[in-house]
């Protein structure tokens, strides 16, 4: 409390997700800010608060505050699998995909067959599209045809 004047010493700490501000939280000087409720970001895993812009410097809830701060979220993107069956003839490796981005269909050959392409389920009956961007764990199969 200032003596003076009779009112608190307040600070503002300003919460940054990336994409603009997420929150304010006004603090009595020396006293630690809570730490907010995880933002979500579509695509992303939260990683937790940091003091600088570079995301080097984890913060500390529990550290009095005795100015006005800004506080940003650290994201890392998230991954996702491609796993792709070919029928034990062929079996290519799993792609991990960055969630978003499109998978590469694998170049497999096996003699006396050709492949038709891949498939979204054991029956071959929706073709995948390549161009899909990957926003889920993916299971393909292949599809042979006997030459």
């Amino acid at each position: 409390m200032d003596f003076e004047t009779g009112s608190t010493t307040v600070y503002t700490v300003h919460f940054h997700t990336g994409s603009g501000p997420y929150r304010e939280e006004i603090v009595p000087a020396g006293r630690p800010v809570r730490e907010p409720i995880a933002p979500d970001r579509e695509g992303y895993d939260f990683t937790g608060w940091y003091r600088d812009e570079a995301l080097t410097q984890e913060y500390v809830f529990t550290a009095p505050i005795n100015c006005n701060i800004r506080l940003y979220a650290g994201w890392k993107r998230k991954s996702c699998y491609v796993r792709f069956l070919a029928g034990g003839l062929a079996d290519p490796t799993t792609q991990e995909i960055a969630y978003g981005s499109t998978a590469v269909e694998p170049d497999v050959s096996f003699p006396g067959y050709v492949l038709e392409g891949w498939y979204t389920e054991e029956t071959c009956v929706n073709r995948y599209n390549f161009n899909t961007k990957v926003v889920r764990n993916l299971l393909l199969y292949a599809k042979w045809k006997q030459r």
